[in-house]
C-alpha cells in the first residue's frame, strides 16, 4: 500500500465516522463497554473507537512489518490479538462485535461465527459487513470454480442471513451499502439473543 498514511488514516477516520452516525440508533457504540473488531487489518473501525476495543486479525505482525500506515503503538487503548476468528481465544466478552469484511476471508465460516457468538455477551449488537452475491446463477459458477481465492465464500444474502440464524443471532436489519456488478457490499445488524 503506498498511500500516504496521514491522508489515507484520516479518509479512512472520516469513513468509519461516517459508517457509525448512519446507523448510530442501531449500533450501541457510545454505551458498549467492551467492542471487539474481528478480522480488523489495518485500518479497521478500532481506529475510531479507542475505549475498552480489542482487534484481532491473523495478519497484524505482516500489518506492522509492511505497511507504514499500521502501528499498533498509535491506539494505546486497543489490546491487539495476532489471531483468526476462527481460533480465536480471549479473556473477555463482547457488548459489540464488529466484523467488516473479513467473514468471507475466513477459511471455517461457521465455526466463526460461532465464535463471535460464544463472545458476544447476551443482548450484544453484532455488525458485519460482507460482500453478497447478486445472482443465483453467478454464485454457482464462483462456488463451482473458486473463481476468488480471496474470498473462498461465494454467498447470497439469503445465504448469510441464515448462517447467522444457524449460529444463534436474531438479524434486526440488513442494508445496502454499495452495489457493484455482480457483488452488493452489505450490513447486517443483528443481537445475540438475552439469556
Amino acid at each position: 500500500m503506498n498511500a500516504d498514511p496521514a491522508e489515507y488514516l484520516s479518509w479512512k477516520t472520516r469513513y468509519w465516522q461516517d459508517f457509525l452516525e448512519k446507523y448510530e440508533v442501531q449500533i450501541p457504540y457510545a454505551s458498549a463497554k467492551n467492542i471487539l473488531d474481528a478480522g480488523c487489518g489495518p485500518a479497521g473501525i478500532f481506529i475510531i473507537l479507542n475505549k475498552d476495543t480489542t482487534a484481532i486479525d491473523p495478519l497484524l505482525l505482516t500489518y506492522e512489518e509492511e505497511l507504514t500506515i499500521f502501528d499498533r503503538s498509535w491506539y494505546p487503548d486497543v489490546q491487539f490479538h495476532n489471531m483468526s476468528i476462527e481460533a480465536m481465544v480471549l479473556d473477555n466478552s463482547f457488548d459489540l462485535i464488529f466484523c467488516m469484511n473479513a467473514l468471507n476471508h475466513v477459511a471455517d465460516i461457521k465455526k466463526s461465527l460461532r465464535n463471535l457468538f460464544h463472545y458476544a455477551r447476551p443482548g450484544a449488537t453484532f455488525v458485519l459487513s460482507v460482500d453478497v452475491h447478486r445472482y443465483q446463477l453467478l454464485k454457482a459458477i464462483f462456488r463451482i470454480f473458486q473463481a476468488d481465492i480471496l474470498h473462498p465464500h461465494q454467498d447470497s444474502t439469503e445465504d448469510y442471513l441464515s448462517l447467522l440464524s444457524e449460529a444463534g443471532f436474531q438479524v434486526e436489519n440488513n442494508y445496502l451499502l454499495r452495489e457493484n456488478g455482480i457483488f452488493d457490499y452489505k450490513v447486517f445488524i443483528a443481537k445475540k439473543p438475552q439469556a
